[in-house]
């Protein structure tokens, strides 16, 4: 076969999904969007676009991702006024983060309009949305400050090298790194902090500059993390030898600047329990019993992994069994007060 002449589809994957049956009637909120595991789901990424200027290597490489690939057409993107309806039933399920992304969110047309449609909306419980966005920043110089009239509160930049060069064979489009460190810079002027930075290392490629951008952000207000390189689904070529575990990336930077482990950014509620439990005096083994007494959505994560830990039995008032049953516990008329009530639950 010719490899130059161009191939049309007969069929789309894209679009060969039925269509999901939508209710006449949806579900009253809740206040709650949980797993299967019943934990509280409060974070929620819309991309915006399919389309990026960007050719990484990990992610959109030029082999699949060429001039003749068939990206979406506009009419099969959500609308602005479709996500922000998406978004307020997703806040009304419980969800406190929206995380903007693409493709690059910044090649949609307009996007800042978009922002101003989400700024505004608040959470269950009356607070700010936590509106943020991931961006390769080939962009955010030019629009970091419209970006933060508009409401967006944080950036996540995507960066995979300092050395030009190295960056360059990364995002396979010629694109300098001068350009997006000058995007962060801007962005953290304008207000779009604490910014975060992620450098995904491929083994081979990359993985030489772990060290010189640990030492650039040292001491600077940016998070930067490490990404395992990883497979997104048969079109990056992915191979097991050119993945840097995470625990070879500590061990790299620790040979030039020591580490020292920090109180994590966020904790689980597994975490949450065991400190609580160790509050009391007590270990996860002596607790037998758990002791109800009100109802609030954020306890069904607690209460899944506190019987986890422990394999407790819960116990509540009858009036609060809807709630609570779908974390697997049962009613019961007769309460035995000198069961352990956790201040937490």
């Amino acid at each position: 076969t010719d490899m130059t002449e161009r191939i049309i589809p007969v069929a789309d994957l894209r679009y060969l999904h039925a269509v999901p049956h939508i209710p006449e009637k949806l579900t009253p909120a809740t206040g709650l969007l949980s797993d299967t595991l019943s934990r509280p789901l409060r974070d929620l990424r819309i991309s915006v676009t399919d389309r990026c200027n960007f050719r990484c290597v990990y992610c959109m490489p030029k082999e699949v991702f060429d001039t003749s690939y068939q990206f979406l057409p506009q009419t099969s993107l959500l609308s602005f006024e479709e996500i922000t309806r998406i978004a307020k039933i997703f806040i009304a399920h419980g969800v406190e983060k929206i995380r903007l992304t693409g493709g690059e969110p910044l090649l949609r047309k307009n996007i800042e309009k978009l922002i101003e449609m989400l700024a505004v909306l608040t959470t269950v419980d009356g607070k700010p949305l936590d509106l943020t966005m991931t961006t390769n920043a080939s962009l955010l110089a030019k629009k970091a400050q419209s970006l933060k009239d508009a409401g967006l509160k944080r950036v996540t930049v995507s960066l995979d090298s300092l050395d030009d060069a190295t960056f360059k064979r990364m995002n396979d489009v010629d694109f300098p790194v001068t350009d997006v460190l000058e995007g962060i810079a801007v962005a953290s002027h304008v207000g779009l902090g604490p910014i975060k930075v992620n450098m995904v290392v491929k083994g081979g490629m990359n993985d030489q500059e772990i060290v010189p951008m640990a030492r650039h952000f040292k001491g600077s207000d940016v998070i930067l993390r490490f990404i395992e390189y990883m497979d997104v689904g048969a079109s990056n070529g992915w191979k097991m030898d050119e993945v840097i575990p995470s625990a070879e990336v500590v061990r790299r930077i620790s040979a030039s600047m020591p580490l020292e482990a920090i109180d994590a950014n966020y904790t689980g509620k597994e975490d949450e329990i065991l400190a609580a439990v160790e509050a009391l005096g007590k270990k996860p083994a002596d607790i037998r019993h758990i002791l109800l007494t009100h109802c609030h959505p954020d306890h069904i994560g607690s209460l899944t992994a506190l019987k986890r830990l422990t394999g407790a039995q819960a116990w509540m008032h009858r009036a609060e069994a809807p709630l609570y049953r779908l974390a697997g516990v049962r009613p019961q008329q007769g309460m035995h007060w000198r069961h352990y009530a956790l201040g937490l639950l």
